[in-house]
């Protein structure tokens, strides 16, 4: 499944979705650890309404998308078991297409072949981004601790 609103969104859009996020981020304060989820009730002013059970991780992603969306963000909802093509990937990531392929090339980022192109599962592009996102974390703490010792002066 591949939900992607290209357009950013209103400022109507935004000021409504500030709204909404507020009160899904002071449902999920009051529902504390609970996870045992919500039942919404969704409708059209002057409409029908229809009544919702959701999961508290549907809760939260709902939040996330209306807080995004507050920002004036387009928001795009892809599966993991999505395939992306190079071009995606490199965006989705943030590095460019040039050192996607790099690392497609050098089997860092696995990857298939349809015909003459490249596909990569959006699951593995996730997966090389948290790798990188550790060891970031890592070098971090590791400065963090050279600093705290004084080893990080000039030599």
């Amino acid at each position: 499944m591949t939900v992607i609103e290209r357009d950013p969104p209103t400022e109507e859009d935004a000021a409504l979705a500030r709204e909404g996020s507020r009160a899904l981020a002071r449902l999920l304060r009051e529902a504390g650890d609970s996870s045992a989820g919500a039942r919404l009730s969704v409708g059209a002013p002057g409409g029908d309404s229809v009544e919702l059970s959701v999961s508290e991780r549907t809760l939260r992603l709902l939040r996330d998308v209306l807080e995004e969306t507050a920002r004036g963000n387009a928001v795009a909802v892809v599966s993991v078991a999505a395939e992306l093509t190079p071009r995606e990937a490199a965006e989705a990531l943030g590095v460019s297409r040039s050192f996607l392929l790099t690392l497609m090339d050098s089997g860092k980022l696995p990857y298939r072949r349809v015909g003459a192109h490249r596909r990569i599962r959006l699951s593995d592009a996730l997966a090389l981004w948290r790798e990188a996102e550790r060891r970031a974390s890592v070098m971090d703490a590791l400065a963090g601790e050279t600093d705290a010792l004084g080893l990080s002066g000039e030599v």
